[in-house]
């Protein structure tokens, strides 16, 4: 008998369709229940991060060969045995009952998500290891020790599903800081702009891809570098003009070594909103 795939029992889907949410509510400036979510059923030590962190190798560990591939394989099958599966069961059960409370399910589930095959396979490997015929346990070991030999892409449009530091961090994943980036924001400012909402949604849908959010990162800076020298000449008081002229020199790239921080963000932020003034006045 065939056994089918269930992305509501599938951890790692479930933290994608949770990150895509949170991506989503930020965008519609609202409160955002994902993140909450997030906090509550992936911190620290909770059934669910112990299981997500598997999904995670999978998604995002490369070895050089298909034995040291199959090798890597058989370590998270095993480990996987290890956990307790009542409490894997029940902490997903509450986790879709909550989401079914606070989204409309259907909206919620209908993202495309690109390492669907993959997370597919490796749920449907963890969670029915020993009923599996024998074809559809060699295809599913296939698909995932195919990808573990694959090279990591980093285009625009690939998104890792696991945030990249949340198996190594003591603190809450990096997602949460988000919202206090947000929150401190709109203290000071009214409103988000429309370049200031790109920033945040590329902030949160490529925390996970450095390299992806740096090269976007870098080419609005030099963007606004030139859209501020531009409007600074329009300014007519000299001592404004210098003093922009300064503050232009204070926006730089970030170098290839360096991670992007919530403070380049919030700073980004705040130069979107110089630009945006200046052209309010101009």
């Amino acid at each position: 008998m065939k056994i089918k795939h269930s992305k509501f029992k599938n951890t790692g889907l479930l933290f994608e369709f949770l990150v895509r949410q949170v991506a989503s509510d930020t965008v519609a400036n609202k409160d955002s229940v994902a993140l909450n979510l997030i906090k509550e059923f992936f911190g620290k030590n909770k059934p669910l991060s112990k299981e997500l962190e598997l999904y995670y190798i999978v998604l995002n560990e490369r070895v050089s060969d298909i034995n040291r591939a199959h090798v890597v394989l058989d370590a998270l099958c095993h480990s996987y045995k290890n956990l307790n599966k009542s409490n894997l069961r029940n902490e997903r059960y509450n986790l879709v009952r909550e989401i079914k409370k606070n989204y409309n399910f259907e909206e919620f589930f209908k993202y495309s998500v690109d390492n669907y095959k993959i997370l597919a396979s490796t749920n449907l490997l963890f969670e029915h290891y020993d009923k599996l015929n024998p074809l559809s346990l060699v295809k599913y070991k296939t698909v995932i020790a195919e990808n573990l030999i694959s090279e990591i892409k980093s285009n625009v449009s690939r998104r890792n599903a696991i945030l990249e530091d949340y198996a190594k961090e003591d603190k809450q994943i990096r997602l949460l800081s988000y919202k206090i980036l947000l929150e401190k924001f709109n203290k000071k400012y009214s409103g988000l702009n429309n370049k200031q909402k790109t920033l945040l949604k590329e902030y949160i849908t490529n925390i996970s891809n450095m390299g992806v959010l740096k090269e976007y990162y870098n080419k609005e800076v030099e963007n606004l570098r030139l859209s501020l020298s531009i409007l600074s000449e329009s300014v007519s008081d000299q001592v404004i003009k210098i003093k922009m002229n300064e503050i232009v020199s204070l926006l730089s790239p970030i170098e290839k070594t360096i991670n992007i921080k919530d403070e380049d963000v919030t700073n980004l932020l705040r130069f979107y909103e110089l630009e945006n003034e200046l052209k309010s006045i101009k």
